[in-house]
C-alpha cells in the first residue's frame, strides 16, 4: 500500500490534530512573540508546522503497524503496565490490536472529549490564580527591592501610554503563562492525568485476546494468570 494512503486522515482524526495543535500553538506564540506584543505569522507557522508534525507522525505510525500486522509470524514482546508484565503475544498480534485501536473512531471522540475537558480545567484554574500570582509578585518585588521599585514606579510616571500598555500585557502573559505551566508540571507529577483513551481500549482488547488464547494450552502457558486494568505503557 502507498506511504500517500495512510495520509487520507477521517474527519475524526482531523479534528483530533487541529485540537491537540492550536492549543499547544497559542502557547508557543505567546513564549517567542516579542515581548507584550503577539505575533499572527508566527502563530499561522506554529499551527502548520504543528499539524504537518503531528499528522505526518500518525501517518507514519499508522503504516508501522499495518506492516507488522500482516506478518505471519514474528518474536514475543511483552506488555507492560509500568514494570509489571501483564500479557505476552506476538509483536504481530500486538500490532493487529493496535491496529484496531487507531480505527476506532469512538476512541478518538473519548480522547478528544478528555483533552478538551482537561483545557477547560486548566484554563480555568490559570484564569483564577493569575491575579493572585501576579499580585504576589508585585509585593514580593516591592518588599525586597524597594528602591528598585521606586524607580520602576517613578519611569512608569514618564512612559508613552503604549509603552506601558504594552508592558502590562507582557507581565500579565508571563504570570499566565508560569501559572499554566506549573498546574501542568503539578498534574505530571502527581499523575493525575491517569490513562489516556488510546491505552485503556489496547488494554481491553488484550484482555480480550488472553480470553481467547485461554482455551490453547501451549499458548495459555506462556501468558500471566491475571490481568488488571490500570495504567500501561505499551
Amino acid at each position: 500500500m502507498s506511504l500517500f494512503h495512510y495520509f487520507r486522515a477521517r474527519p475524526v482524526q482531523h479534528t483530533f490534530c487541529i485540537m491537540h495543535c492550536i492549543p499547544l500553538a497559542l502557547f508557543l506564540t505567546a513564549v517567542f512573540s516579542p515581548f507584550g506584543t503577539w505575533s499572527e505569522d508566527l502563530f499561522i507557522w506554529m499551527v502548520a508546522l504543528l499539524m504537518v508534525l503531528l499528522w505526518g507522525g500518525m501517518a507514519l505510525y499508522t503504516r508501522k503497524t499495518d506492516r507488522l500486522r500482516h506478518l505471519t509470524d514474528s518474536p514475543e514482546v511483552n506488555i507492560r503496565r509500568g514494570k509489571t508484565v501483564v500479557a505476552r503475544m506476538k509483536q504481530h498480534e500486538k500490532a493487529q490490536l493496535m491496529w484496531e485501536v487507531l480505527q476506532d473512531d469512538d476512541v478518538l471522540r473519548e480522547q478528544l472529549n478528555a483533552w478538551r475537558r482537561y483545557l477547560i480545567r486548566i484554563i480555568s484554574r490559570s484564569v483564577a490564580f493569575t491575579p493572585v500570582a501576579l499580585v504576589f509578585w508585585a509585593g514580593a518585588g516591592a518588599w525586597l527591592l524597594p528602591g528598585e521599585s521606586a524607580v520602576l514606579v517613578t519611569q512608569l510616571r514618564t512612559c508613552p501610554a503604549d509603552t506601558i500598555v504594552n508592558w502590562c500585557a507582557g507581565m500579565l502573559m508571563v504570570v499566565w503563562l508560569m501559572t499554566v505551566l506549573c498546574w501542568v508540571v503539578t498534574d505530571t507529577v502527581m499523575n493525575r492525568f491517569g490513562e489516556d483513551s488510546f491505552t485503556r481500549a489496547f488494554l481491553k482488547r488484550v484482555k480480550a485476546f488472553q480470553h481467547r488464547t485461554d482455551s490453547n494450552p501451549a499458548r495459555a502457558a506462556q501468558l500471566p494468570s491475571e490481568f488488571d486494568d490500570g495504567e500501561n505503557t505499551k
